[in-house]
């Protein structure tokens, strides 16, 4: 039996309401009322509105999801019905960083210091019993631009995080509204309550035993810069330490993998040096 699928694609104006993906339902947040909150605010909308089914699955797709991923609708909805039966399918791009990277949370420590602090802070308040300096993602487990299918059951659980973020990023007189609300640096000023909602799902890959996860194939999806190209193999060897210490916990594939992080770093910081 085909499960229901529920995959939105986000519309700001006619522009993007006219790319939407035919496979793809509109979803429309051409209003813009909360534009601090991006595309979490439509999601946030949809999900406080219509009640979630634990068995069928949802996305919410940005405008630049093809742009992103190479990938169209139907393709999604063919690889889901590949292989039935999961509780979350991800569709991540830029496996370049999850490779290169210990976490999520790592990579975006480095675009946007500060990051780590206020997410552990954040998850502390919620008890959600992670330590970020320590916990260690794949790519099978990272994900980035929210690109994922997930059963409703597993919506739930990120909406309810959501609406904890969402509580203490509107209250002035919540201890960490000023860390959710401060402007990191980006394209755009945008708040840090954004990158860390982004990297909640793959805090809940990492951490709940049991999910049955598919991955769209993460080295058949672009890379972050082209400029990745010639670490291509370092990057698969780093992935590759990553996951056999958290198929054994031995700590010698950390120092391997933080070894070839930081040989891969200072090549390329000479090259940037050189102005290759």
């Amino acid at each position: 039996m085909t499960p229901d699928l529920h995959l939105f694609q986000i519309y700001y104006d006619d522009a993007t309401r006219a790319a939407i993906d035919p496979d793809f339902q509109p979803l429309d947040n051409s209003r813009n009322e909360r534009p601090d909150w991006f595309e979490y605010w439509p999601i946030h909308n949809h999900l406080q509105r219509q009640p979630l089914d634990d068995d069928s699955y949802y996305g919410f797709f940005s405008p630049k999801f093809r742009d992103k991923t190479w990938l169209t609708g139907a393709k999604v909805r063919a690889f889901i019905a590949a292989q039935p039966g999961a509780d979350v399918y991800t569709f991540s791009p830029t496996p370049d960083e999850a490779c290169f990277y210990a976490n999520v949370f790592e990579q975006g420590q480095s675009a946007h210091p500060g990051l780590v602090e206020v997410a552990q802070a954040f998850f502390d308040d919620i008890k959600l019993g992670v330590d970020l300096r320590r916990v260690v993602m794949d790519v099978r487990t990272s994900v980035y631009a929210n690109y994922f299918v997930a059963r409703g059951s597993f919506w739930r659980r990120w909406y309810a995080i959501f609406e904890c973020c969402h509580a203490h990023a509107e209250n002035p007189a919540s201890p960490l509204h000023e860390k959710l609300c401060a402007i990191t640096r980006y394209r755009t000023p945008v708040q840090m309550k954004i990158f860390l909602m982004e990297r909640v799902v793959s805090t809940l890959l990492a951490t709940t035993p049991g999910l049955k996860v598919v991955n769209y194939p993460p080295f058949e999806m672009p890379l972050s810069e082209e400029s990745w190209l010639p670490y291509f193999d370092n990057l698969v060897a780093m992935d590759a330490s990553k996951l056999a210490f958290l198929q054994t916990g031995n700590e010698i594939y950390m120092t391997a993998f933080r070894n070839t992080q930081k040989a891969v770093w200072s090549t390329l910081q000479r090259k940037f040096a050189q102005g290759k």
